[in-house]
């Protein structure tokens, strides 16, 4: 019987970390688009919950490239906007979750 009930035991724990403690759900913005022009980025979240911002790479000729960030934004309120210095183009736009 000592024997069954450890091995129960052990079973159970193993259990727990295979498939892990879920935390409560968390939802994310959704609905986002994002667009580069010269050198600002803009990302915009319409729904969902949390926030949002734009994120994008700066090309700096004859250099390596930089990332810049906008300012963290609430769903559904205004647009983010990461800006790269002047004469630097935006590319790869896109957005940060939290």
């Amino acid at each position: 019987m000592k024997k069954r009930s450890f091995l129960l035991a052990t079973f159970v724990a193993a259990s727990v970390v295979l498939l892990g403690v879920s935390g409560p759900a968390q939802a994310a913005p959704t609905g986002c688009t994002t667009g580069a022009t010269g050198y600002t980025a803009g990302a915009y979240c319409e729904s969902g919950t949390g926030q949002f911002r734009a994120k994008t790479r700066c090309n700096k000729p004859w250099a390596p490239d930089y990332a810049r960030y906008g300012e963290w934004m609430g769903v559904g309120t205004w647009t983010s906007f990461a800006k790269c210095d002047n004469g630097h183009l935006a590319f790869n736009p896109t957005w940060e979750t939290r």
